[in-house]
């Protein structure tokens, strides 16, 4: 599964510090789902930690020597779109259970959230990572 080859702690390992761009505010992924590049954003809450991970280092650096094996990378996907969700729309999560009605949630929140984790695809999100 493409998402899978994202979650890998490998491809966390190619984050670079020149990859991290407090003034645009986004980080470059530079391998993401399906093999493709893309800018994600960065939420105000970890731009503090995003100057302190670029700062004193050279462009080509790479910010994470080892990434564990047994982080649970999905758990912190799910938990940063949940706070993008919550920064872009005034609404509430997706109820966790039943059937989603187009009225249950903000699409054009949703939308924006595929994009920034890269699926593009409102069902992935908002089946693994809103609810």
């Amino acid at each position: 599964m493409a998402q899978d080859r994202e979650l890998s702690p490998a491809h966390w390992q190619e984050l670079r510090a020149g990859d991290l761009n407090k003034a645009a505010g986004m980080v470059l992924v530079r391998r993401g789902t399906g093999g493709r590049r893309r800018l994600a954003p960065v939420l105000p809450s970890v731009e503090e930690l995003l100057q302190r991970l670029r700062r004193g280092r050279q462009p080509e650096e790479r910010i994470f020597a080892r990434i564990p094996s047994h982080l649970d990378v999905h758990a912190l996907r799910r938990e940063d779109a949940q706070a993008l969700y919550r920064l872009l729309s005034r609404r509430e999560l997706p109820p966790a259970t039943g059937r989603l009605r187009p009225s249950d949630y903000d699409q054009v929140a949703v939308t924006q959230v595929a994009v920034a984790q890269g699926h593009n695809r409102l069902d992935v999100v908002l089946r693994h990572y809103l609810r």
